[in-house]
């Protein structure tokens, strides 16, 4: 091998524990990236949905009242035997 090539590998050599270490890094910087943005879309999906439920549940507003003093006092008069 010509004396430049013998150099070149000694060098790399030499930067191979950074590089690898810097390939980690960015190997999990996309992991940890990709995982935020499934996350907001997931969110910004599921807070849509959300939205979209109370819309209609306010324009729609056919909710029954219950009043239930019947059963407390029912309840009650079963709790003082």
């Amino acid at each position: 091998m010509s004396q430049a090539k013998v150099d070149l590998n000694k060098e790399k050599k030499l930067n191979r524990k950074k590089e690898v270490k810097q390939r980690k890094v960015k190997h999990v910087l996309g992991i940890l990236c990709t995982c935020l943005v499934c996350g907001v879309i997931i969110g910004w999906i599921s807070f849509s949905v959300y939205q979209k439920q109370q819309d209609k549940a306010l324009a729609n507003p056919d909710t029954v009242t219950l009043d239930s003093t019947a059963i407390t006092d029912y309840l009650n008069g079963i709790s003082g035997i």
